[in-house]
């Protein structure tokens, strides 16, 4: 416990940070979630930092890393809990019911509010500015409500297929999606 937040606070305060990431990618550090959290909080949003916060908290558990990353509000958090939001909706609900309806609508084939054509302005359905995305959205939209029941993890219960559209119009919007927010 103790030895290790106080290694891992001084490798973060005296190593270059791309030497403390292979250190921390060693397993030579181990980031404890009250050290990543005081991080979070205690390091500026300038791009060599929020890159560092991103590196390290996307090397912890999952769900700690969601944890911390929803007190985040940066672009590339944003998109990993976005990511983790699909990829566990995918994961739960079985392909067979994987069924295509207009987008903003659910299987019965009725609008949902959440996702009502009548939105407009910069919540604009994405379907006319790129189909892809807009099928994507509409398969989870109609699984999101099982998917919720069947448990998703606790750590994304927040989310909602209108955040991960939010994301995606944000990432088109400017430019994001062109490989500058941080890899994993």
């Amino acid at each position: 416990g103790g030895f290790n937040i106080f290694f891992a606070g001084l490798g973060i305060r005296c190593l270059e940070p791309q030497i403390f990431l292979q250190y921390l990618k060693q397993n030579v550090f181990q980031v404890p979630h009250g050290l990543a959290l005081r991080m979070l909080v205690e390091l500026d949003d300038s791009p060599p930092n929020a890159e560092l916060k991103f590196q390290i908290l996307t090397r912890l558990k999952v769900a700690d890393a969601c944890s911390l990353l929803n007190k985040w509000n940066h672009p590339a958090a944003i998109r990993y809990l976005s990511q983790q939001f699909v990829a566990a909706a995918m994961h739960h609900e079985p392909k067979e019911s994987w069924e295509v309806a207009p987008y903003g609508q659910n299987r019965q084939g009725t609008h949902s509010p959440e996702s009502s054509p009548e939105r407009g302005g910069e919540e604009a359905l994405l379907s006319a500015d790129f189909p892809p995305v807009a099928m994507l959205l509409n398969v989870l939209s109609g699984m999101e409500s099982d998917v919720k029941k069947a448990g998703l993890e606790t750590h994304l219960r927040s989310w909602s297929v209108r955040r991960v559209e939010q994301s995606c119009l944000h990432d088109s919007q400017s430019g994001s999606s062109s490989g500058n927010v941080y890899p994993l």
